[in-house]
């Protein structure tokens, strides 16, 4: 048994995977009928995995995208940030940050990324109104601020993530 998202960057899933025997006895398990996926989980799934039959559609995997990034293009990406919100009146510095695939839960070393600081007295404050802004936004409490990890924005939510950060200090202050 494995997790989909995390395993294939996919929807949330979890999979069995095993020898026909051993996974027909759990279908037969009373449970398989609540825990079954429907027909969209089941298309999501298959889409994502023909993304890696098909050479050269590995990139259309959000996840995948992310976890190519070199750490100096997150590095521009963040210093792009820095100086959209600088001219605004808004500081905000570059940051270097270590990240985990899943959240940790995936072995392997930890990722070498970059993301930018909004430096607070009341950085829990801050965390929580960035993720109840709409849309959240995530970032990580540290005690002199919150960091945005350039990493965990997709492309083309730079301007809305802008925006939130905008609205979230304004009403703070």
């Amino acid at each position: 048994m494995c997790s989909g998202d995390k395993l294939v960057g996919g929807s949330q899933a979890g999979l069995m995977l095993g020898r026909q025997e051993l996974v027909r006895r759990l279908q037969r398990h009373p449970l398989s009928r609540a825990l079954r996926p429907d027909k969209l989980q089941l298309a999501v799934l298959e889409e994502t995995l023909l993304r890696y039959a098909i050479p050269g559609r590995l990139d259309e995997i959000p996840v995948w995208r992310m976890l190519r990034l070199s750490p100096e293009a997150l590095r521009q990406r963040s210093a792009g940030w820095a100086e959209a919100l600088a001219a605004d009146g808004i500081s905000a510095e570059v940051v270097p940050l270590q990240g985990a695939v899943g959240g940790g839960t995936t072995p392997g070393p930890p990722l070498s990324s970059f993301g930018m600081l909004l430096r607070s007295r009341h950085p829990g404050r801050l965390r929580r109104q960035l993720v109840q802004s709409d849309p959240p936004v995530v970032g990580l409490e540290r005690a002199d601020g919150v960091a945005i990890d350039a990493r965990c924005v997709l492309p083309g939510e730079d301007e809305e993530l802008l925006a939130v950060i905008r609205a979230c200090l304004k009403a703070a202050s």
